[in-house]
């Protein structure tokens, strides 16, 4: 599990190891906060939640984002984003 933080601007672009999930942490603020979650992969979906559960492929709670597509993920104040797949390409940003 990698863990990164996303910058006030701009965003972060990574690649999943193997099937652990990676931690997002988003920069607080007392309203929810939105990211895009893009996945990059061009063969498998991707997985993720904003309420400090670690996602896991395909379970109640996650959000699924096929290949090549984007979702936004609402993160609570005090929570991470977390993502996760099979060695997949992502890219998080400021929605």
């Amino acid at each position: 599990m990698a863990t990164y933080n996303l910058p006030a601007r701009g965003g972060i672009h990574k690649t999943l190891t193997g099937t652990t999930a990676d931690t997002v942490n988003v920069p607080a603020r007392r309203a929810p906060r939105l990211v895009e979650v893009l996945n990059r992969s061009t063969t498998n979906a991707i997985y993720a939640r904003g309420d400090s559960t670690t996602a896991v492929a395909a379970a109640d709670g996650t959000t699924v984002i096929p290949k090549e597509s984007w979702a936004v993920i609402q993160v609570d104040p005090g929570q991470t984003l977390s993502v996760v797949g099979n060695s997949d390409a992502y890219s998080v940003d400021q929605a």
